[in-house]
C-alpha cells in the first residue's frame, strides 16, 4: 500500500557523534527532542531552497522583461545588443554565486523593502 504525504515513518540514519553532539545541543537550546530537531532544521533547508527557487525565478522574470523592453533600443545598434547580452550574463553568473543571505539582501535592494 502507498504512503500518504502526512503519514509519520522513521528513517535511521548514520552519522558522526559530533555531529549528533551538535544536533543534541541544537534540541536542548530549542527545547525539542533529538528528532523534532532534525526534522525542523530538514524542513527549513527545504524551505529556504523553495525561496532561493522562487527568487531566481523572479530575477530571471524581471531581467527578461528588461530585456524585452530593452530590444526596442537596441534595434539597429547590434554593439549595444552584444554589450547588454554581455551584462545580462555576468549578472546572471554573479547571481547565481549568491548565499542565500546575499539573495535576501539582493531582493531587498531590488524591491526598496527595509531590512
Amino acid at each position: 500500500m502507498r504512503r500518504k504525504t502526512t503519514d509519520t515513518v522513521q528513517l535511521r540514519l548514520r552519522f558522526s557523534e559530533a555531529l549528533r553532539r551538535r544536533i543534541e545541543r541544537a534540541a536542548d537550546a530549542h527545547d525539542l527532542s533529538l528528532n523534532s530537531e532534525i526534522v525542523r532544521r530538514l524542513e527549513e533547508s527545504f524551505r529556504r531552497e523553495d525561496q532561493k527557487e522562487r527568487i531566481a525565478e523572479a530575477i530571471k522574470h524581471t531581467a527578461e522583461e528588461t530585456a524585452k523592453r530593452t530590444v526596442a533600443i537596441t534595434v539597429g545598434k547590434p554593439e549595444i545588443r552584444k554589450l547588454i547580452d554581455k551584462l545580462m550574463a555576468e549578472e546572471d553568473a554573479r547571481v547565481k554565486s549568491m548565499t542565500e543571505a546575499q539573495y535576501a539582501e539582493f531582493i531587498r535592494q531590488l524591491y526598496g523593502e527595509d531590512k
